[in-house]
């Protein structure tokens, strides 16, 4: 099965065009169809009806159900630039978002969003960043941004990690908290997961016992995020989301935004590991109408989807 832009670019079109609005459509379009052919769709929309996609579907639905569509609507490297400019511009900080964005990141998406955000406001992410955060929090974000992130799993350097890391915090008196950000920005993730298993083995505490007596505020959540797989991330930030009293909507639209559906599946698989309970179910619970369809669409990956990833 391959995808028509075109076609794509027509459906949407008439589901939106005049009175009312074809939600079932608009679902069955942007949550069935990849990242990068929503990209020309967009294209071929501004050919056949000269007016920009992401404003007509923004005018034409609403709340959560609107946010969700226009963050599947753009590339990805433009969600993550606007998502991360506004997390820094202004009054305060949404550290979250930077962790979120910067920390759990291939080195592929961040050199891409670092460009399109250059394209886009003019000015270096990493000078930007480094005008709104301080201290060890920015230094660890600001390696981050250098995507020099290792993408194999090094056995012979596992064991002088865990020392490098044992020696650097709860080893000494102190910590040194720049061979932390050396070791945790620049070895892959899975590395990672088999340098905190290794700690465990050789030493009283667990790697994140270290972290967290070592470390503290955003830069110990940083570090932390750098011991799990992406996927772990991910099902975690779902996770409080949707945990307590109401929703957080906004993170849950950054969270279904920024995951391919082939990434979804892994994110759902560590979701029931951890929380004992499908990402489906607890979707269903705490969500309703077209926006808890459009969610659910995409947890939902088909045979004919897998082969356009």
């Amino acid at each position: 099965m391959s995808y028509d832009a075109k076609k794509d670019a027509e459906v949407i079109h008439k589901a939106i065009a005049g009175a009312g609005t074809d939600e079932k459509a608009l679902i069955e379009v942007i949550g069935r169809r990849p990242n990068w052919h929503m990209q020309k769709v967009r294209e071929e929309y501004e050919k056949l009806y000269e007016k920009d996609l992401l404003k007509e579907v923004e005018s034409d639905v609403s709340f959560h159900f609107k946010a969700l569509l226009i963050g599947l609507i753009k590339s990805r490297s433009e969600y993550r630039a606007e998502r991360v400019y506004k997390a820094l511009k202004g009054l305060g900080t949404d550290e979250w978002v930077l962790i979120d964005f910067i920390i759990a990141t291939d080195n592929k998406s961040v050199e891409d969003f670092k460009q399109f955000f250059r394209q886009k406001y003019e000015t270096s992410l990493v000078d930007f960043v480094k005008g709104d955060t301080t201290g060890d929090f920015e230094k660890i974000l600001v390696k981050a941004l250098e995507a020099k992130r290792s993408t194999e799993v090094d056995g012979n350097t596992i064991d002088s990690d865990v020392e490098k890391l044992y020696k650097a915090g709860e080893g000494k008196f102190g910590t040194d908290e720049g061979t932390f950000i050396e070791v945790l920005t620049h070895r892959s993730f899975e590395h990672l997961v088999k340098v905190a298993q290794r700690y465990k083995e050789k030493h009283k505490n667990t790697l994140e016992q270290a972290i967290k007596s070592e470390t503290s505020g955003w830069f110990e959540t940083a570090l932390l995020t750098c011991i799990d797989l992406p996927q772990v991330h991910w099902a975690k930030r779902m996770n409080q989301a949707i945990k307590g009293l109401g929703t957080n909507d906004d993170l849950l639209v950054n969270c279904f935004s920024q995951c391919s559906k082939p990434f979804l599946q892994e994110v759902a698989k560590e979701y029931q590991k951890l929380y004992k309970v499908t990402l489906h179910d607890d979707i269903k619970g705490d969500t309703s109408g077209y926006y808890c369809d459009l969610l659910l669409t995409l947890l939902d990956l088909s045979e004919s989807e897998k082969k356009n990833y």
